[in-house]
């Protein structure tokens, strides 16, 4: 393996929400110099994984001298102006602050807990389309902008959050974004393109830099939702989800499986066949020896193949031997998407139901407890 140096491609550094000119005009703005992030990508030899260049692009900071008021806060994050979800694809919380990722309303929300009705959260941006989720190390917050191939970056600022960068140009649908501590990086997986994107957080400045882009041409032409990082055995892995061809030239050699790298080197260790009705997968999440497996559509796009599984082993994906929990504690009906652990409970965002949902849980190895709605509220 060999190291060399690259460029970020198309970021730029930008103050908050569209429409606050006078907010902007208010503000003294001190413009930095351009600068050049440079990246080391590894240039591996194997055919699962490749690298490439990307193309030097300005880097713009805007420094804003003045603190916001009250009433600016307010402007930039207004109250959130609906009373239901439309598709919820994630849930997480930072410190006190619970978000809410809702996809079809284009829009993250946050709020300090989830007892008060929708109306009294705010709103985090409403720049996205089809937005999937937001993760932050507590100091920035990266969301993916699906539809626009592009990553938002966040910040807080006198108690609203500003977008401060944004990078474009990433690759194919920007999917799922997930921070992990111990190495310091938001890895943000491009959904249809087999692209995982590298942000890392300069402590100096808090600015963020793209400083690699890994790709796994195994992946690439199929719609893959999501990944997750884990470690079995002792080795650190990260898992793909089977998906679904992109189009009809993708299709001939397409067999459902997930997909299990090395989290190091992203060279693919194995691969777990998966039966034709569980093939477009959302999540896999390993919880007290088992995994727990939402399912958007079958291998042909049948959202009726919906499902929230569980299973021992791969193997048992692979045979279908399964426990189906989806319609059991959960109503059934819908798409059980994101599960996310937020300290001791377990938290579900459902959407294509009667009403699109968020669920907490509890889970052991006994099977699902206490599942309740949390939204929409009875």
């Amino acid at each position: 393996m060999t190291n060399r140096k690259v460029r970020v491609a198309h970021e730029s550094r930008m103050p908050g929400k569209k429409g606050s000119l006078r907010r902007l005009v208010a503000a003294l703005l001190l413009t930095a110099a351009a600068a050049l992030a440079a990246v080391c990508l590894t240039a591996c030899t194997a055919a699962n994984l490749s690298t490439d260049t990307s193309t030097e692009a300005n880097i713009t900071k805007l420094h804003r001298a003045s603190l916001l008021t009250e009433r600016e806060a307010e402007e930039e994050n207004p109250l959130n102006p609906d009373s239901t979800l439309s598709v919820p694809t994630d849930v997480k919380k930072t410190g006190e602050i619970w978000f809410i990722v809702d996809c079809y309303h284009d829009r993250i929300i946050y709020h300090e807990n989830l007892e008060d009705p929708l109306t009294s959260w705010r709103v985090m941006t409403d720049e996205i389309s089809r937005g999937h989720t937001v993760a932050s190390d507590g100091i920035v917050y990266l969301a993916d902008d699906t539809e626009q191939n592009r990553v938002l970056i966040f910040e807080q600022e006198d108690g609203a959050f500003v977008m401060t960068q944004v990078f474009e140009e990433i690759g194919d649908r920007p999917h799922e974004i997930l921070y992990r501590e111990e190495d310091k990086t938001f890895y943000c997986w491009s959904s249809e393109s087999g692209e995982m994107f590298l942000f890392r957080r300069d402590d100096a400045d808090d600015r963020v830099y793209l400083e690699e882009i890994r790709r796994i041409p195994l992946l690439a032409g199929t719609y893959v939702r999501s990944f997750t990082v884990t470690d079995r055995a002792g080795e650190d892995e990260i898992w793909f989800v089977s998906g679904t061809p992109t189009s009809a030239g993708y299709a001939e050699n397409y067999a459902p499986s997930v997909v299990v790298c090395d989290l190091d080197t992203f060279s693919v260790k194995e691969t777990w066949p998966v039966a034709d009705e569980m093939a477009g997968m959302v999540q896999i999440t390993p919880i007290d020896g088992w995994l727990y497996v939402t399912i958007s559509t079958d291998s042909t796009g049948d959202q009726g193949a919906a499902d929230l599984i569980r299973a021992r082993t791969p193997q048992d994906l692979a045979e279908g031997s399964v426990e189906h929990l989806y319609r059991e504690y959960f109503e059934g009906g819908g798409t059980p998407y994101i599960i996310r652990r937020i300290e001791d409970c377990w938290y579900l965002a459902e959407h294509r139901a009667n009403r699109d949902a968020v669920w907490s849980f509890s889970a052991d190895d006994g099977g699902i407890r206490d599942a309740k709605r949390l939204y929409p509220q009875e």
